[in-house]
């Protein structure tokens, strides 16, 4: 089994996208600061996690490479809309919303994968 993060850039900002649903590992503060430690030299202004789908609702949490939960920014907010459209969630973006998710200033930069040996050295755990 894998554990997979996309990085994006918007102005100059990198952020890397943990999909919790389509990965098996818990994703929190700690994870945050092993993704961006000296020992893993993966770079991010904000790590977004999500989403997270209840009901009729989707959200997702935000932390800092320090692992502090941080709160939404207009700017966190658009590129996630980005990640889902890209990632199919969401085929229409709403213009109404000003999430324009066909900006040119929002790209997808590289997916990331890590195997076995980096799951058990930082010993993640799988969602029940």
């Amino acid at each position: 089994m894998e554990f997979e993060v996309q990085k994006y850039q918007c102005h100059n900002h990198e952020y890397l996208i943990y999909d919790c649903n389509r990965n098996d590992y818990e994703f929190g503060a700690r994870e945050a600061r092993v993704m961006c430690s000296q020992s893993i030299g993966v770079t991010a202004r904000k790590i977004l996690v999500g989403p997270v789908l209840r009901k009729d609702d989707m959200t997702l949490s935000i932390y800092n490479p320090d692992g502090t939960v941080a709160e939404p920014q207009l700017e966190d907010i658009k590129v996630f809309a980005k990640y889902l459209e890209d990632a199919g969630y969401d085929r229409t973006c709403r213009s109404d919303s000003g999430l324009s998710c066909d900006s040119e200033e929002i790209r997808k930069v590289c997916k990331m994968a890590f195997f076995e040996n980096f799951i058990e050295k930082y010993n993640l755990k799988r969602v029940n």
